[in-house]
């Protein structure tokens, strides 16, 4: 019996220590944390007159297309304060407050950082508290971004999805209760000042491309402080890359399979990555004399070319890529092509490996031209 019971509580024991190594999401840190602040792909700087600032973080261009009124969201905040302002009176306790709007309800937050009050100064012979650090004031809304799909073309029953992401307006004021005092239309001030300045990514809906922006504003002048910084979010879309690649030719009656070898300067904005290309392709065609025998003849192309894909691009699945090259015949043996050939190839299906790609063959101005297609796959 004992050696059961013993059993039994060693069982029950692992059990539980089992279970402790198992932790459940922190859904308190998701829902005040997330995003962590100044880590968004867009942080911008208002400076007001009177030691007032006003921090705009998105993820998104295209979210100050669905953006609320942010005045009125400002006077919903002062609202919902209200019933605190026992709690965040000026007492020289640094505080941070966070409003999350997120679902039927708003979620508060207060963060007292008491060991900031042991500081003082001295005022008409009298000690008073120094308060060095300013509060924080962090109101977090969801707002849409749209993304582009593709879609049956009779169908008006499916809409483009929406997904919500993080907009955070965050104000340093002295005290908590000082954001009553905001001046009437500031924040949509701050925002035409933002749309201005991201509307060219906001005026399209290929803006859904992440992009790093930052800036401030010096709202006494409405003029910024510091240029527009932005670095692309580019995952290895930037600078030089190889190109290797095989395939199959269909042209002038004949299949010939290929190997292709070069370089590519590939440059992203926030729309499109833009490729410019040096490759040597090397072509095989076979074929068999009047004595039965095997005849290989290799003839090669040398091509300069712009290639246009959208960011992201997404696997292997076809679609239609601006492509553009123009090559020469540098080395040509048999009678497959004329002397002083060229080859210029035009819009392409592609994927992230795959292509499909139709050119036009031609000599001296267009004397025996061609049409053939490449089949391709790209390393």
């Amino acid at each position: 019996m004992k050696k059961h019971l013993m059993v039994f509580l060693l069982l029950a024991g692992t059990a539980t220590g089992l279970h402790a190594q198992y932790e459940l999401p922190n859904t308190y840190g998701h829902m005040f944390d997330s995003p962590k602040p100044g880590k968004g792909n867009g942080s911008f700087k208002f400076y007001f007159p009177g030691m007032k600032t006003v921090m705009i973080e998105l993820e998104y261009a295209s979210q100050l297309n669905y953006l609320p009124n942010l005045d009125s969201v400002l006077q919903s905040t002062i609202q919902l304060l209200e019933p605190l302002k026992d709690s965040l009176k000026a007492d020289g306790i640094v505080r941070r407050v966070d409003i999350v709007y997120r679902g039927t309800a708003p979620a508060i937050r207060i963060l007292s950082h008491p060991e900031y009050a042991n500081t003082y100064t001295i005022k008409d012979k009298e000690l008073m508290q120094l308060k060095v650090n300013k509060d924080t004031v962090r109101i977090v809304l969801l707002v849409p971004r749209r993304m582009q799909v593709n879609q049956p073309t009779n169908s008006d029953s499916l809409s483009k999805p929406v997904f919500l992401y993080p907009f955070v307006i965050t104000l340093l004021v002295n005290n908590v209760e000082d954001i009553a005092n905001t001046p009437p239309g500031a924040l949509s001030q701050c925002k035409e000042l933002l749309r201005t300045e991201l509307h060219r990514f906001t005026k399209s809906e290929k803006n859904e491309v992440p992009i790093v922006y930052r800036t401030d504003f010096n709202m006494a002048t409405n003029k910024k402080l510091t240029p527009m910084y932005t670095t692309y979010q580019l995952n290895g879309e930037q600078g030089f890359n190889m190109i290797m690649g095989f395939g199959l030719h269909t042209v002038r009656g004949a299949a010939a399979p290929f190997a292709e070898v070069g370089i590519e300067y590939a440059k992203s904005n926030a729309f499109f990555t833009n490729r410019f290309r040096l490759t040597t392709e090397l072509q095989t065609f076979f074929s068999r004399g009047t004595d039965q025998k095997l005849q290989i003849f290799r003839n090669t192309f040398v091509d300069f070319g712009f290639r246009q894909t959208d960011r992201p691009f997404e696997g292997n699945k076809l679609q239609f890529v601006p492509n553009f090259s123009l090559g020469y015949l540098v080395r040509r043996e048999g009678e497959w092509y004329e002397k002083n050939t060229f080859r210029f190839t035009m819009p392409q299906l592609a994927g992230r490996n795959l292509s499909i790609t139709p050119y036009i063959v031609f000599n001296d101005f267009f004397k025996n031209t061609t049409l053939g297609f490449k089949f391709c796959f790209n390393f």
